[in-house]
């Protein structure tokens, strides 16, 4: 495990998922990706650099999740979910506020289970997601996700 000051708790995940070009559902509808590579470092070891990867991390994030759902040709508020990268909840109430996204959309049950799991905490909160019945054939759903690197990326899906 690891911890990045102020921001999350990494857990140790993994996850499987079976992917074909022409599925019956979750096709993808857009793709998005900001690269901040003036980030690439130790942020637990620059505090300087922290400081201004926190104040970057909600602009990007939600530029790119904007991005995402333009390119899907949806507004934010049809989206029934937002899978997110689990990295603490205060992240998301944040990112919910700026975006006019109501924060019951966001699948966060597992932040306080599992911690950031790197790649894997889109498809644990998918799995989540299902398990609870929340996908109806359809619905547009996004997957975000924020990395060290710092690269924030987003997905928009029909299920």
């Amino acid at each position: 495990a690891q911890y990045v000051p102020e921001t999350t708790f990494f857990g140790e995940g993994a996850s499987a998922s079976l992917v074909s070009a022409d599925g019956p559902r979750d096709r993808m509808l857009s793709y998005a990706t900001i690269i901040r590579g003036d980030f690439d470092g130790r942020l637990g070891d620059d505090p300087e650099l922290l400081s201004r990867y926190q104040k970057v991390y909600p602009e990007s994030l939600a530029e790119v999740i904007g991005t995402a759902a333009q390119q899907a040709g949806v507004e934010l508020g049809e989206l029934s979910l937002i899978l997110p990268h689990n990295v603490n909840v205060v992240s998301w109430r944040r990112l919910c506020r700026r975006l006019d996204v109501p924060l019951d959309k966001v699948v966060l049950d597992n932040v306080p289970l599992t911690g950031h799991n790197f790649a894997a905490d889109p498809f644990i909160n998918y799995r989540t997601a299902a398990d609870r019945g929340l996908f109806n054939k359809g619905d547009r759903y996004l997957i975000a996700a924020a990395g060290l690197g710092a690269t924030f990326s987003a997905m928009v899906f029909e299920h």
